[in-house]
């Protein structure tokens, strides 16, 4: 699985309130899209810390495109993402850590999936 897309956001700077979107490549050809949180675990008394709230979010592209991607990312986004995370801006496609794009569009989720795929020769 490679990811090609991501984004988090927290809430107003709290790292412990998160929210991840990311979108993988399968090795069969498909694309997943998840959203998964995480929270914020211990009280005023003890220290503290995260704990990972799981997926609350999925989409699965059998027969990927540009089209496709970007309406699926749109649709596992949160409040969270679309208040603090400034998707419009700061989503990233990237394929093997080189920056493709930035934002979400048909275009751009084309361009990253064309990459991903000529990269891992699906």
């Amino acid at each position: 699985m490679m990811e090609i897309g991501r984004i988090s956001a927290c809430i107003d700077g709290d790292y412990r309130y998160n929210s991840r979107v990311t979108v993988n490549l399968n090795p069969d050809g498909s694309v997943t899209v998840l959203r998964k949180e995480s929270g914020a675990c211990g009280g005023m008394d003890g220290p503290g810390g995260v704990y990972d709230a799981g997926v609350f979010a999925r989409r699965e592209i059998a027969k990927p495109s540009g089209s496709k991607i970007a309406r699926a990312v749109k649709d596992c986004f949160d409040t969270t993402i679309t208040a603090y995370g400034k998707p419009s801006q700061n989503f990233e496609w990237r394929v093997y850590g080189r920056l493709i794009a930035t934002g979400v569009s048909a275009t751009k989720a084309q361009k990253a999936l064309d990459e991903a795929r000529s990269r891992a020769r699906i």
